[in-house]
């Protein structure tokens, strides 16, 4: 949170996405906190940076996170970032925000149904 204040002025993205970046990943919820408020209060002074710097994440970083981070983000930017490339996470076996997972469990789930219904 040391960095808010030069986040809100727009200066030392650099720093502020190479700390962003380490902390991605994390488990702790709370780290995820201060990275969205982070990133959120960058984008207004560095708007083209920020989202250029989040849409690599969007597979693998926690879409709450994303989705915090584009609070003050235009339509157009926030589409761009919380977009769900399905195609590619089917074709890489990266689940985005679960969906695999959710649509793996449903497909285990029902097929013990689909069989009781074919005899």
């Amino acid at each position: 949170m040391a960095l808010l204040q030069e986040a809100k002025q727009g200066r030392n993205t650099e720093a502020i996405f190479d700390i962003a970046g380490h902390m991605m990943t994390d488990p702790d919820d709370m780290v995820h906190k201060g990275v969205r408020w982070l990133l959120k209060e960058t984008y207004p002074k560095r708007p083209r940076e920020v989202v250029a710097f989040l849409k690599p994440w969007r597979g693998r970083a926690p879409r709450l996170l994303l989705r915090y981070a584009a609070e003050k983000m235009t339509a157009k930017d926030r589409a761009s970032v919380l977009a769900r490339d399905v195609a590619h996470a089917w074709k890489t076996g990266v689940a985005r925000s679960g969906d695999a997972a959710r649509t793996s469990a449903c497909a285990t789930s029902l097929k013990p149904n689909l069989e009781q219904k074919r005899r």
